[in-house]
């Protein structure tokens, strides 16, 4: 079992794809998804508008938390961000 978030904001991603081996589901409407029990192994999950994860599922009773990076953004990005009201800078 597991849930996919948006790596950025945190939000549920529903229609994500989780692949692992020949098994195949697709996250509900909260991002979660059910795998089979003892399937295990490594597959990925995906989205249109976001980078493929990889995924690695050990065995049954796991619980795991994918977070998908917009595409367009790297785990590098960064964006400042300032509690100081906007002020235009007159005359510049």
């Amino acid at each position: 079992t597991g849930v996919v978030r948006d790596a950025v904001s945190g939000e549920a991603l529903g229609k994500a794809k989780v692949v692992v081996g020949e098994r195949q589901v697709v996250t509900d409407g909260e991002g979660r998804f059910g795998l089979e029990a003892g399937v295990k192994g490594e597959g990925s999950v995906s989205l249109v508008g976001y980078r493929t994860e990889r995924l690695v599922v050990k065995g049954e009773g796991e619980s795991v938390e994918v977070r998908l990076v917009p595409e367009g953004l790297s785990r590098r990005d960064s964006v400042e961000v300032s509690e100081e009201p906007f002020a235009p800078q007159v005359g510049a």
